[in-house]
């Protein structure tokens, strides 16, 4: 039994993890809690809460803004949506994607006014309330685009494309390509930008592997391209699932003051 799974990492210092382009009989979102700075929260890796998809579709990408959680869902038909969630896992609303992609975005971000997604070599900046397409830019280092990051130091925006493609920082305004890393040391499916866990030193975490039974995040130094810190989740998820999307943000209700 498959399951594609969007985790959010309390880092207390933080990350959310999306999934891969396959159908599973179970969707479910899971939160994840990451924290060694106040005893009143679990331990690293243990996970916090998770919640079911209300619509069924196999959720590909996470993003949040605001106090809401957002999901780009696949019905496997081509029927992609938009879904919104409360952090406690109460349905808010649906929305159709205009993608015509099988698959529809997969990752998400958001740069503080747009989410950003991408189904081909070009990113979508999408309004958050009426998920209409505004504008796009357009690399074609990677096709897909399927991680994806937003650094707002710099206004620019972190790619990946699994397995086949390579890490790039690209200009969010612009979309050339700024910075070309080549391959990543692993297979990242749904990558972050953390600014919170040391605002003097950026990092990246990237969701890995897209294997069965196989869960890592990495934290990837923004210098050099490679990982300096690996959490393994293997053992605290079921071996059926898939892993993919990723998101770090502080706006947790239930969680004040905290960056999850």
């Amino acid at each position: 039994m498959k399951k594609i799974l969007s985790l959010i990492v309390l880092l207390a210092f933080a990350i959310p993890v999306l999934s891969q382009d396959i159908a599973p009989n179970i969707k479910e979102s899971v939160a994840l809690i990451k924290s060694n700075r106040n005893s009143n929260f679990k331990s690293i890796g243990d996970i916090l809460f998770s919640f079911h998809i209300t619509s069924g579709r196999d959720p590909l990408g996470v993003t949040v803004v605001g106090s809401t959680i957002v999901l780009s869902t696949n019905g496997n038909n081509g029927e992609n949506y938009f879904e919104e969630y409360t952090f406690d896992g109460q349905f808010i609303s649906e929305t159709p994607q205009t993608t015509t992609s099988t698959y529809g975005y997969r990752d998400l971000a958001f740069d503080g006014t747009y989410i950003l997604g991408s189904d081909s070599q070009t990113i979508d900046k999408i309004d958050p309330t009426t998920f209409a397409v505004i504008s796009s830019i357009t690399n074609p280092d990677n096709s897909i685009h399927r991680g994806l990051a937003y650094d707002n130091s710099g206004n620019a925006i972190y790619s990946t494309n699994f397995h086949n493609g390579k890490l790039l920082k690209i200009n969010a305004a612009t979309g050339e390509t700024i910075k070309n890393y080549g391959h990543p040391d692993y297979t990242p499916y749904g990558i972050a930008f953390d600014k919170y866990s040391n605002p003097s030193y950026a990092s990246l975490w990237f969701l890995e592997n897209s294997y069965y039974g196989e869960f890592r995040l990495a934290r990837v130094d923004t210098a050099s391209g490679h990982d300096n810190y690996i959490l393994d989740l293997s053992n605290q998820l079921p071996d059926s699932s898939l892993s993919g999307g990723l998101e770090i943000t502080n706006s947790a209700p239930q969680f004040p003051g905290k960056i999850i």
